[in-house]
């Protein structure tokens, strides 16, 4: 993991000018001397101290860009050093952690044990990619900071980095298959121990998929940007690296000024306090299409940077006489697994949908967020590598 970036150093003290007379000094003049000199050590004194005390102060360490603050140093852990979002991003440093205890993991254990091997080779290929742990209101908000404490802890401790997904908006995914959500007053008392949870974690955070994409269809729009540039600024002031979502390429069915649109909307939610945003999230799309997608909004926003998920886009989106098949569609394959990318803006792809969990009701799936061993096995069975 990348240490905090340091303090630059103090400027080197120049040397007090010499004063320079032909012949012998005078007493006057040995006092004059002393005078100049005695003036000039406390005025770079003075100006050390200062500088130093501003250099505390500043925040502009990360070559330009906010990667994870707000106008001041991100406080760490108590009886930790504040912690900082590095340059380019923590999974550089450490990929994802792998969460043994994951559906598929769980699932690739017992298939083992009842000695289905070929099952547990697939389900342990999918179990072995780094995913996301997401926040829900599963998670009470008496007990949200411990739960992301422990996952946070268990990443550090394997050398990995954390990764999490917030996914209790009031008004969360407009009453459909994943409905559910906080009322905003609730919502914001979670989200500080979200908060406390992270500081000191140096953890990976996707803010509330289709939050932006469903912003003017359902509930309070103003509202609800207010709620993600308070939660993501507090999420980022407490050291995390911080992603808004952006919807797909397809998301808004490649209308005219789409882009643009989605763009409008990052920059009311805060875009630019934070590390940048996410495409894809639990969505089919190609990964060259999220890259030309990402990138063209990147450019909108002033280069800033964005990740993608890629947990099931290996075969791409299926399409059939309405459009893309969203819920459950079958016949589609794990995507690229996690990495890390010299790619400009574009600075990983990450497995943020938890595979193996279904949509919805629909195409033989259990309810939205069910553990579906059929869709995973066939998902794991149709990947390419």
């Amino acid at each position: 993991m990348s240490p905090p970036t340091a303090d630059q150093p103090s400027r080197p003290r120049s040397p007090a000018a010499r004063p320079v007379g032909a012949g012998r000094p005078t007493p006057w003049s040995r006092l004059t001397t002393l005078a100049v000199v005695l003036g000039a050590c406390v005025l770079v004194a003075v100006a050390l101290g200062v500088g130093s005390w501003l250099g505390s102060r500043s925040d502009d360490r990360s070559g330009g860009r906010a990667t994870g603050g707000d106008t001041t140093a991100p406080t760490g852990a108590p009886g930790e050093p504040p912690v900082e979002a590095p340059a380019s991003s923590y999974l550089r440093e450490a990929p994802p952690y792998v969460n043994p205890d994951s559906p598929a993991a769980r699932a690739a254990r017992i298939a083992r044990a009842e000695g289905r091997d070929d099952d547990a080779a697939l389900l342990e290929k999918a179990a072995a990619q780094g995913s996301a742990r997401w926040l829900t209101t599963a998670d009470h908000p008496d007990d949200v900071e411990q739960a992301v404490r422990d996952y946070a802890g268990a990443a550090r401790a394997a050398g990995r980095t954390p990764v999490l997904v917030t996914y209790a908006i009031p008004d969360r995914d407009c009453g459909s298959e994943s409905a559910g959500g906080f009322g905003a007053s609730d919502y914001r008392t979670w989200a500080e121990g979200v908060a406390r949870g992270l500081a000191g974690a140096r953890a990976v955070v996707v803010v509330e998929p289709d939050s932006l994409l469903q912003v003017y269809r359902c509930g309070d729009a103003d509202e609800r940007f207010a709620l993600l540039r308070e939660t993501s600024a507090r999420y980022a002031a407490a050291g995390a690296e911080v992603y808004l979502d952006a919807g797909s390429s397809n998301s808004f069915g490649h209308a005219p000024d789409a882009t643009a649109d989605m763009a409008q909307r990052l920059e009311r939610a805060g875009v630019r306090d934070v590390a940048g945003f996410v495409t894809n999230v639990s969505n089919f799309q190609t990964s060259d299409d999220e890259r030309a997608y990402g990138h063209a909004l990147a450019a909108l926003l002033d280069g800033a940077r964005f990740v993608v998920d890629t947990s099931r886009n290996g075969n791409g989106p299926l399409r059939d006489d309405d459009g893309v098949v969203w819920c459950n569609p079958p016949g589609r394959a794990l995507g690229d697994p996690p990495r890390v990318l010299d790619d400009g803006a574009h600075v990983a792809d990450l497995w943020i949908k938890t595979v193996g969990l279904s949509d919805g009701r629909c195409n033989g799936g259990p309810p939205a967020g069910r553990y579906w061993e059929d869709h995973l096995l066939e998902l794991a069975r149709n990947a390419a590598w």
